[in-house]
């Protein structure tokens, strides 16, 4: 989404809630839709960072797996997650 393109009642932040429609795309994954930039609705403030970003990870620890592997599991035997967050560790090459 071209952002600068925006008008200014319709420019986000980061951790902030919108409504927006969409259609879905060409994408074969099940979350890939195409927005429609006209239809953009600021519905909250941004999530606080306070607490230790509290409020953050209650939305962005459920996408959580140990590892890449485990997220391609879970894609692989239930069709999703397609969108996950993992933790690299260093490994001894």
């Amino acid at each position: 989404m071209p952002y600068r393109r925006l008008h200014d009642n319709q420019k986000f932040s980061k951790y902030q809630w919108i409504e927006v429609g969409v259609t879905k795309a060409s994408d074969p994954r099940p979350e890939s839709h195409k927005i429609s930039q006209e239809t953009i609705k600021i519905r909250s403030q941004a999530l606080s960072s306070a607490d230790g970003w509290k409020a953050r990870k209650e939305v962005i620890y459920p996408l959580r797996a140990k590892s890449m592997c485990e997220l391609k599991r879970q894609r692989d035997t239930h069709g999703s997650p397609t969108l996950g967050i993992f933790k690299p560790v260093r490994g001894d090459n």
